[in-house]
């Protein structure tokens, strides 16, 4: 008699240690289904600031170039070289200038960068 008593308190002590961790499974199935809407993802620099990144390049054989951005010497490029420049998006103004001389290299370009694009602009004007 007792072996069965002994036997009874095992299945119900099993039993509620089954229930127990249904419980605990169902909360958990639960806690992830109410959970809020995940955070938005984090805002780019580039937009953020407002910015592009532009490429100079200088596909010349023989000329060095000056770049000259929104009235700013960028600096030279030599034949071959490029540089690429964080910038304000919007509206610029692009002149390739031949190194060393106010002499136009290409035709004067006004670039409508667009928030985090990524432009190249080249110049290839061998005399």
């Amino acid at each position: 008699m007792k072996a069965i008593e002994k036997r009874k308190k095992q299945f119900r002590l099993g039993l509620l240690l089954m229930l127990g961790a249904a419980i605990l499974a169902i909360g958990a199935c639960d806690k992830k289904a109410v959970d809020p809407d995940p955070p938005d993802p984090p805002i780019p620099d580039c937009e953020r600031f407002q910015r592009a990144t532009i490429t100079f390049e200088n596909h010349s054989q023989h000329s060095t170039y000056d770049v000259i951005f929104d009235g700013s010497d960028y600096g030279p490029i030599g034949n071959g070289h490029s540089m690429t420049r964080t910038v304000a998006a919007g509206e610029h103004t692009l002149i390739f200038r031949y190194s060393n001389t106010h002499g136009i290299a290409c035709s004067e370009a006004t670039p409508n960068l667009p928030i985090c694009a990524n432009v190249i602009y080249w110049c290839s004007n061998d005399e």
